[in-house]
């Protein structure tokens, strides 16, 4: 199996997880934005045990704090665009049910491009570095 097609599967477990936590803290009466980071990060830690069992598993092994360390930047960053995303959905639709899961599908997609990239190229690479 592709290392893409692995990384989707694993990236829509992860959205799954980011989606069930996101609606049950909304229906415990979480402030939306707190809760879209809370979901957030379960799933990028979700998906870092995916990715790292299964997507990119034949790569050289390397100590794994280091690659954890590695993957929340590489989260933080791919969430700017998004959350970014997001935000500016819920800024623009508001923040009816529908309009939140619009946003949180669009963010998803938008953070989805960079977390492959750098997790292939940085995260975890062709040689150990």
């Amino acid at each position: 199996m592709s290392s893409v097609l692995t990384f989707a599967l694993v990236g829509a477990l992860g959205f799954g997880v980011d989606w069930l936590l996101f609606n049950s803290l909304l229906l415990l009466d979480a402030e939306p934005r707190a809760a879209r980071l809370i979901a957030f990060a379960v799933a990028a830690a979700t998906t870092w045990c995916g990715n790292r069992s299964f997507t990119f598993s034949n790569r050289p092994a390397q100590p794994k704090l280091r690659q954890l360390g590695r993957y929340g930047l590489m989260a933080i960053t791919s969430a700017v665009p998004n959350l970014a995303m997001f935000n500016g959905l819920t800024l623009l639709l508001g923040q009816s049910w529908w309009a939140l899961q619009v946003a949180l599908v669009a963010g998803v997609l938008t953070g989805m491009v960079s977390n492959y990239v750098i997790s292939e190229r940085w995260v975890f690479p062709q040689q150990a570095r």
